[in-house]
């Protein structure tokens, strides 16, 4: 199966499935082998739980699946499925309220899917005046190329091109930085 991404407002669903399971009387074990996640890529990821709890594992040895993989790339891991294998394994293992501590995690990772909306919102404009400082530049340089002669001229020399080649190595640069601090993560 090809990787995806598992996003955090997907392992909430699952935990709340899973916590209105266990309200209704069910073992974490039975919740865990009755539920597969609605998110195919987190359905895929959870199998080998299913799987194990069926050969007779206990949760806390079952969930290891859900585990980063410390082989695998740090992109192909889900901290958000790492943070629920941890609560599902402490669960398992000490007992206790699983469903209130599956609703608090629940609660988490919708915290963390509203905190990424708003990052995007406040970041929209930067990332717009990005885009506009990269392209109305070079639009402009092709635009006075094709119509004035004198700006072919200067083209055409050596100083021109250079001069042309250190704004546009400025504009890749400021493209890139105003990129970096958008995209850089709480």
């Amino acid at each position: 199966m090809a990787h995806t991404t598992i996003s955090p407002g997907a392992v909430a669903e699952w935990c709340d499935a899973l916590a209105r399971s266990l309200r209704a009387g069910t073992t974490l074990s039975s919740a865990l082998m009755s539920i597969e996640p609605a998110d195919p890529a987190l359905a895929h990821r959870s199998q080998s739980v299913r799987q194990a709890l069926g050969r007779g594992a206990i949760v806390s040895t079952a969930v290891i699946g859900l585990r980063p993989d410390p082989a695998s790339r740090p992109q192909r891991q889900s901290p958000h499925l790492a943070l629920a294998a941890a609560v599902l394994a402490t669960s398992g293992s000490i007992g206790g309220p699983a469903a209130a501590s599956l609703d608090r995690l629940a609660g988490a990772l919708r915290l963390r899917v509203a905190d990424g909306q708003e990052r995007s919102a406040h970041s929209s404009q930067a990332r717009l005046s990005a885009h506009v400082l990269t392209f109305v530049p070079l639009t402009l340089l092709g635009l006075l190329a094709a119509t004035d002669s004198d700006v072919r001229a200067v083209l055409s020399q050596p100083t021109g091109i250079a001069l042309v080649s250190i704004g546009l190595a400025l504009n890749l640069v400021g493209w890139w930085w105003v990129r970096c601090i958008v995209t850089t993560r709480a």
